[in-house]
């Protein structure tokens, strides 16, 4: 049954100095067992973690580690912190859309706007 999620936490951007396929490649090859099965299904590294991960975003060329906790308030904003780091609290109804773009939606909304 869909319902109404509210979720917040931080986003850390990490390995800069690494291409988002290059950190995909890291974080698949440390989870998966067989890597075979990943392109059995997907075209790249990034492709997968895009689609089977809610703990990385990969936005504007930038791969984020996601530390998500879910509450039950009602909000959709983004900040950057003194350490760099991107804070959230995004709520939407889980029937129309997934965490990960009720997440762009609100970096959309309030960081692109800074």
């Amino acid at each position: 049954m869909s319902q109404t999620e509210t979720h917040f936490g931080t986003m850390v951007q990490i390995h800069p100095e690494l291409t988002p396929e290059e950190i995909c490649k890291i974080i698949v090859q440390h989870d998966i067992d067989d890597i075979n099965e990943v392109f059995k299904y997907y075209d790249s590294y990034q492709e997968y973690i895009e689609s089977e991960s809610e703990e990385y975003l990969i936005r504007d060329n930038k791969v984020y580690v996601i530390d998500n906790t879910e509450t039950e308030t009602d909000i959709g904003e983004t900040w950057v912190n003194q350490d760099k780091s991107i804070g959230y609290v995004v709520s939407f109804y889980n029937g129309s859309c997934g965490f990960k773009e009720a997440l762009n939606d609100a970096l959309d909304n309030t960081l692109d706007d800074s």
